[in-house]
């Protein structure tokens, strides 16, 4: 039997808008112009820091867990090659 994951979202037709909506909102400038530091020395300095020459090295090594952790993750739920080509030669076993 084949599950499909995008049947949830039949039952949810406003859902790609709703998403669309809140990345919008996330976004918008209005919660950063509440910062009270930003426009500070500190808040200037530390833009300075983050956005230097360091900044591609820094943002890779922030970033790289993710699609690390997704990997391993994968390959828990679906299993290595060998044992999923294994398990499609034989499916008649899946029956019993």
């Amino acid at each position: 039997m084949v599950h499909h994951c995008h049947h949830r979202y039949r039952r949810l037709p406003g859902f790609p808008v709703f998403c669309l909506l809140l990345a919008l909102l996330a976004t918008s400038t209005p919660h950063a112009d509440a910062c009270p530091v930003c426009d500070s020395p500190t808040g200037r300095e530390v833009r300075r820091e983050i956005f230097n020459e360091e900044f591609g090295p820094n943002l890779l090594r922030t970033v790289l867990p993710f699609p690390i952790f997704l990997g391993i993750t994968a390959f828990l739920y679906v299993g290595p090659p060998s044992f999923r080509r294994r398990n499609e030669s034989t499916p008649a076993e899946d029956t019993l």
